[in-house]
């Protein structure tokens, strides 16, 4: 369980995609759509998606997790041309990173610390130093 959640298992996701990380990634997640509460009510927790979320100068790779915190395999590549807007909003415990994108919209929440995941702290504030690469 949680075994993308572990560093090496992750440098060895994106080396194998060919997108080799450092400290440019993080953990986050995106809560069900309005729709999904609608129609699930307490269930619509069953729709929230995981990511590791990679920001790079030239796009944003996103590798979604299952909910038992292992790679689905595939990736979302965004490409800076496509981003329309990002937007990084600053919270007391969590930010919250919102990719607009053509016909998309990402809105990835990132805890700023999670007591089983020691990189995220470290990671966040590297990209926070670099303005998480927004042009």
């Amino acid at each position: 369980m949680n075994e993308a959640l572990k560093i090496e298992n992750i440098n060895k996701f994106f080396d194998e995609i060919g997108k080799p990380v450092s400290t440019n990634f993080v953990y986050g997640y995106e809560d069900p759509k309005n729709s999904s509460f609608l129609l699930l009510g307490s269930l619509s927790v069953i729709d929230q998606k995981y990511y590791i979320a990679a920001f790079f100068e030239n796009e944003i790779v996103l590798a979604p997790l299952t909910r038992t915190g292992k790679f689905q395999g595939n990736y979302i590549s965004i490409p800076q041309n496509q981003i329309k807007d990002i937007r990084v909003k600053k919270g007391l415990i969590q930010y919250k990173v919102i990719i607009d994108i053509d016909n998309q919209k990402y809105i990835l929440k990132c805890n700023k610390f999670i007591f089983n995941i020691p990189w995220q702290k470290e990671n966040i504030q590297h990209l926070e130093n670099n303005a998480w690469y927004i042009k």
